[in-house]
């Protein structure tokens, strides 16, 4: 069984969440329950669950800070459940490999989708894949390059955008900028780029109904239109005509697909 911990400051829903899910169908057990990020730090250290699903909004902390403070010092993975739809904490979800932004009230379908992945990706990690490099909590200077490089990415996302590109800006070599993202635990270079990409192109069909696709591709780094709508497609699951024409999807929602 899957050792869960979850994290919710709000008693009911932690008390609901946690007798109402059908844990053992998806192969999972609570393992504990904390109502602020300090005591989740302090259980993820104590109980070393394999998933921890969160709330953003918390005293103490919020969860993204949380997972980022323990993403590299434990090898579980990490879900959000949050009453937010914000892209920005879509955006810093992905950035920090979190496997599913769940809206409340929690839907138990989606709660599966996502725990199959996270459970895909602990199969996996025992089967003796390869495990990802990750950060002691003393490496600053790598967490700022990283920080540096995705910045110059969202700024520069209409740009030709290469990994060399990058790591020049940077003044760093382009293997080290690469061994960066992958000791992240996070997605790698170009995944984590087309993923800023499309949630770019998705704010911007969404936020004005007059721009064109081809405006939307070459806002986004694209000057294929074509190629642009085939890697819309795949990640957001529709083509950017249709999601123009009115078919809605939240930043959690595509999250939740990638």
């Amino acid at each position: 069984m899957y050792r869960v911990l979850l994290v919710e400051d709000e008693p009911l829903i932690l008390e609901g969440l946690c007798m109402a899910t059908p844990w053992a169908r998806y192969g999972c057990t609570v393992a504990g329950k904390a109502y602020n990020a300090e005591e989740a730090e302090r259980l993820i250290v104590e109980l070393r669950p394999d998933i921890v699903i969160t709330d953003i909004n918390m005293p103490g902390g919020s969860g993204l800070e949380l997972i980022e403070r323990m993403k590299g010092r434990c090898g579980c993975e990490f879900i959000i459940l949050s009453g937010y739809d914000q892209f920005e904490y879509a955006k810093k979800a992905v950035f920090l490999g979190v496997k599913g932004y769940i809206l409340k009230p929690l839907d138990e379908e989606e709660l599966r989708t996502v725990l199959e992945s996270a459970i895909r990706s602990l199969e996996q990690k025992r089967a003796g894949a390869q495990p990802a490099l990750v950060y002691n909590e003393g490496n600053t200077t790598a967490e700022r390059y990283l920080q540096r490089a995705c910045a110059w990415m969202e700024e520069h996302c209409d740009e030709q955008i290469t990994l060399r590109h990058v790591a020049s800006e940077l003044k760093i070599s382009d293997s080290y900028l690469g061994k960066l993202f992958k000791s992240s635990g996070g997605p790698m270079f170009q995944e984590y780029l087309t993923l800023f990409r499309m949630k770019r192109a998705v704010r911007l069909l969404t936020e004005d109904p007059d721009i064109k696709i081809y405006e939307a591709a070459a806002r986004c780094g694209y000057q294929d239109t074509k190629y642009f709508s085939t890697v819309f497609r795949r990640i957001v699951g529709v083509n950017p005509q249709d999601f123009k024409s009115g078919y809605r999807l939240s930043p959690g929602h595509i999250l939740n697909t990638i």
